[in-house]
């Protein structure tokens, strides 16, 4: 199964390569209910390979690691797809409740630590402390657009930093406008790249040969507008990267009171 997977995986990242959009968002749009299922098991499918790599005698760990490379990046694949699938059928819906913004950002962040430690990245948070943190919203797709952000900024940087900085504004009565801008030291983009990225299997001209599928920017994009917001990006060749997340959010100045109580 697993031999199986990295070849379909292998089979998709060259159909995507060749600019044959349709053919995967068909493939998407029929095997979303499949993908699903594969996710559940490639993440199993991971934990057990770290776990072997851990005691795994020395000439068999780089062959472990490569599985494991390998089914990340087939496990990033299988949830692109499935994400854009639900969205071209429209059946994508906000769960909102009550969060906290500094654990559902930190969250984000830590789940892209290991790669950017990999590379001697400094992945860093400035979240000001006058930041409203008990928010009423959908965290779960928030950090879903975010991860697709800083995982681009780990993925595309190769020395530096990744840094998170975080921008709130109270637009009316409870409302909150948050930015969220990731701001990389990688390689840029050029001036005809800046929108052409957001397009569905659209890839910046950097991508070379690293795993992906060229929805993720996609995703964040329209989960952003979902959330009466957009994402943006200032950037030029040669000097870095900033993705802007813009969401609208209510301040639950409830669990804040609370919370103080």
């Amino acid at each position: 199964g697993v031999v199986c997977g990295l070849a379909w995986w292998g089979w998709a990242a060259l159909a995507a390569r060749l600019s044959f959009p349709l053919l995967l968002r068909a493939a998407g749009l029929c095997l979303a209910p499949v993908l699903v299922t594969g996710g559940i098991h490639l993440d199993g499918y991971a934990d057990t390979c770290d776990a072997l790599a851990s005691c795994a005698a020395p000439e068999k760990k780089h062959a472990l690691r490569y599985l494991i490379r390998a089914g990340g990046a087939l496990l990033e694949m299988v949830s692109d797809i499935t994400d854009y699938a639900a969205l071209e059928q429209g059946s994508l819906t906000l769960h909102k409740s009550s969060f906290s913004l500094r654990a559902a950002l930190s969250q984000c962040l830590e789940l892209y630590r290991p790669a950017a430690e990999a590379k001697g990245l400094r992945l860093e948070l400035d979240l000001p402390a006058a930041t409203p943190d008990n928010l009423y919203g959908d965290a779960f797709r928030l950090r879903q657009a975010l991860g697709n952000l800083i995982s681009n900024a780990v993925k595309f940087t190769e020395k530096g930093f990744v840094r998170l900085e975080v921008e709130a504004e109270n637009t009316r009565s409870d409302r909150l406008a948050l930015r969220l801008h990731v701001r990389d030291s990688g390689p840029g983009l050029q001036a005809d790249e800046l929108e052409r990225i957001f397009e569905s299997f659209q890839r910046g001209s950097h991508a070379g040969d690293k795993p992906g599928t060229g929805l993720g920017l996609n995703i964040a994009r329209t989960i952003a507008r979902r959330m009466n917001g957009d994402v943006r990006v200032a950037s030029s060749a040669g000097r870095g990267s900033c993705f802007t997340l813009e969401v609208v959010m209510r301040e639950d100045r409830q669990s804040a009171g609370a919370t103080n109580g």
